[in-house]
């Protein structure tokens, strides 16, 4: 009886050291589980922040991009305002050309015909009056 009441306690001894391995098996089970779930948080963390920059990134190239388009499209409007400026230079300076050319013919018309000074009065204000009413 002796002896089996000492093989009882070994057996007893061990159950519950094998009951205390386990457990402290299972207690560092859980907290490499709750580490790596703490580390899978932090990669969705970085994930999300990650997604979030590529994002923020895409919005400053669109904008960036559409900037430089409005930018183009400025310099084409002024290009284009160059253009038309220099062309009515060009219209101008036909204009106050054929002006001048107008009053050469009429002074040479004038002078030509050897008219009296009243005679001369008569067409100026004939052609005056031509003038005005070509203009209304």
């Amino acid at each position: 009886s002796v002896t089996s009441n000492t093989h009882y306690q070994k057996l007893h001894k061990y159950y519950q050291e094998s009951i205390l391995n386990l457990q402290t098996l299972f207690d560092e089970k859980e907290i490499t589980f709750e580490k790596s779930n703490k580390d899978v948080e932090k990669l969705n963390m970085n994930l999300k922040m990650v997604k979030e920059e590529f994002i923020l990134q895409t919005l400053f190239d669109e904008k960036e991009i559409t900037f430089e388009k409005s930018n183009k499209d400025v310099e084409k409007l002024n290009m284009n305002l160059k253009m038309v400026k220099k062309k009515f230079i060009v219209l101008k300076k036909k204009f106050d050309d054929q002006v001048d050319e107008n009053e050469k013919i009429k002074d040479e018309y004038i002078n030509e015909k050897n008219f009296t000074k009243f005679e001369k009065d008569q067409v100026e204000k004939l052609l005056c009056q031509n003038e005005t009413y070509s203009r209304e």
